[in-house]
């Protein structure tokens, strides 16, 4: 993930688009596998299992996750940004998996 994430940053650098990669998220508690648990399950799981690494102050940013299957996951990474300050301009996935219910 990190490496697609980089070549996206270089790709778009060389575009004249300012992006600077940085990890701005930390664990900051254990989590359940996610794997048969349901969206609400889910989002329970991941309530207050992320951490800003730093102040982000007015930092304009992009989320980058891989795939997303609930939303759960994003939906907790873009509230921990938004408290730590930040300001969220979109989220970048590889995947998407297709809701069933």
């Amino acid at each position: 993930m990190l490496n697609i994430t980089r070549t996206a940053v270089r790709t778009l650098t060389n575009e004249g688009l300012a992006f600077v990669l940085t990890t701005a998220l930390k664990q900051a508690r254990p989590v359940a596998d996610q794997a048969a648990l349901t969206r609400t399950e889910r989002i329970a799981n991941l309530k207050g299992a992320l951490a800003a690494t730093r102040p982000l102050d007015g930092a304009r940013v992009i989320v980058v996750d891989d795939i997303v299957t609930t939303g759960a996951t994003l939906t907790e990474a873009v509230r921990t940004l938004r408290r730590a300050g930040a300001h969220v301009l979109a989220a970048a996935t590889i995947a998407a998996t297709t809701r069933t219910t």
